[in-house]
């Protein structure tokens, strides 16, 4: 949450001062689908969040079971047709991070890529 906080105050610092380019905030897309997942998770499964911390009526349960109701087939197709698309992303993003320039030592000015 801290990442997705300082993130929109630099994007608003930087904004007026320098362009913004759209594989800048492909980094954007990559948190926030984690960040997303996890919110929905813990809107579904709210009382075991809770009863993590010992709060709510619910005991935590960590075992690991198959869906009660399995999941409609046009669900799984969906997500098996976009889930290469994240992860051709997510690919993206660490080829062009082994292909960036080394930090520097410290002390020196480090290049930010922009």
């Amino acid at each position: 949450m801290a990442h997705e906080i300082t993130t929109g105050i630099d994007v608003g610092y930087a904004a007026p001062k320098r362009e913004i380019h759209a594989k800048e905030r492909v980094h954007d897309y990559l948190t926030a689908v984690p960040m997303a997942l996890v919110v929905i998770v813990l809107i579904t499964h709210g009382g075991q969040f809770a009863a993590l911390f010992g709060l709510g009526q619910e005991t935590a349960d960590y075992s690991l079971r198959w869906r009660e109701v399995p999941l409609p087939t046009w669900y799984l197709a969906l997500w098996l047709l976009v889930s290469p698309i994240n992860a051709l992303l997510y690919l993206e993003e660490f080829v062009r991070c082994l292909k960036g320039p080394r930090m520097k030592l410290a002390g020196q000015p480090r290049y930010t890529g922009f």
